[in-house]
């Protein structure tokens, strides 16, 4: 993916696009100088934030911090992955049978917060992030300070790239389903023995991008569920913190249903993958007995015309 230079969000957020590998060689030789310059914004991060493993996980939360909250930052590091359609917001459903083109985002998250101030630093977040958060951010500034403040804002716009994959590949299996349904579809031609009819040849290739789009929903299922996990780890961390502050720390309460609500939505997006899986499971099942059926009708054509 390619190399952005850092953008600043109302000089609270910064995005770094890099790639899994790139972030991965901060452990390298070479690299140390600007780990250690992050880690020093970021000091209570793991050092394993920056291996390999990390780098190549498909979502995690941590937090850290302390009592009372004015002795150590409160921390938090993460992972989310989102795959999404290269041409976002246009999705072609005229062209079902081609390969569809989708873009991995394996995105990582620093954050520190203080009673004064608030920044989280982003790495391979796609550029429609850094666009929605922009005339986002500077609406939130009565309340943008303390434990997770800029997490709503970042996972709200996440939810939305989410919610467009499952969108993607589901109006493309209803497009399918729609094709193997539709009057006289399943008729199939006569030609020559031994030949292949022009319907066999659209199956097969049916067929083929079937096992495409399934492809893709399994990542979506992985990353849909991986994300809903994520973001309830959050919801209980910023729950338990809120339990233990003396004064009562207002702010922490309300976020805390935020992000439960956007909770609830990424297991309604998991939902709805599994059902897009399900339904194409059926019309592969359908496909499958179709191209059967063709076969088997070619042989026997084939075997009457030798008897002649």
């Amino acid at each position: 993916m390619g190399r952005q230079k850092p953008s600043m969000v109302v000089s609270r957020v910064a995005a770094y696009s890099r790639s899994v590998g790139e972030i991965e060689h901060f452990q390298g030789q070479g690299r140390n100088a600007l780990r250690d310059t992050i880690m020093m914004r970021f000091p209570n991060t793991p050092q394993m934030f920056w291996s390999r493993t990390c780098a190549l996980h498909n979502g995690f939360f941590g937090c850290d911090h302390s009592l009372p909250s004015a002795t150590t930052q409160y921390s938090t590091y993460f992972r989310l992955a989102v795959k999404t359609p290269q041409n976002q917001g246009l999705p072609d459903y005229d062209s079902p049978y081609g390969s569809l083109s989708y873009e991995w985002s394996e995105m990582g998250f620093l954050s520190a917060s203080s009673t004064t101030w608030n920044v989280m630093i982003c790495f391979n977040v796609p550029q429609s992030i850094i666009t929605g958060l922009q005339p986002t951010l500077p609406t939130l500034l009565g309340d943008i300070l303390g434990p997770y403040a800029l997490h709503i804002p970042l996972l709200e716009q996440l939810v939305e790239l989410y919610d467009m994959s499952v969108s993607y590949t589901g109006g493309t299996v209803e497009i399918l389903e729609k094709e193997l349904t539709k009057p006289g579809y399943q008729e199939t031609e006569t030609t020559a023995p031994g030949a292949p009819s022009a319907s066999d040849k659209q199956r097969r290739t049916q067929l083929a991008a079937m096992f495409d789009i399934s492809n893709h929903i399994t990542h979506l299922i992985e990353t849909t569920q991986i994300a809903a996990e994520t973001v309830d780890r959050m919801r209980l961390e910023c729950e338990s913190y809120a339990a233990v502050q003396k004064p009562v720390n207002l702010s922490l309460a309300p976020r805390a249903r935020k992000l439960a609500f956007l909770h609830s939505m990424l297991r309604g997006l998991s939902a709805r993958t599994r059902s897009n899986e399900k339904e194409l499971a059926g019309a592969q099942s359908l496909l499958t007995n179709m191209i059967a059926q063709d076969n088997h009708e070619v042989l026997q054509r084939l075997a009457a015309s030798n008897s002649d």
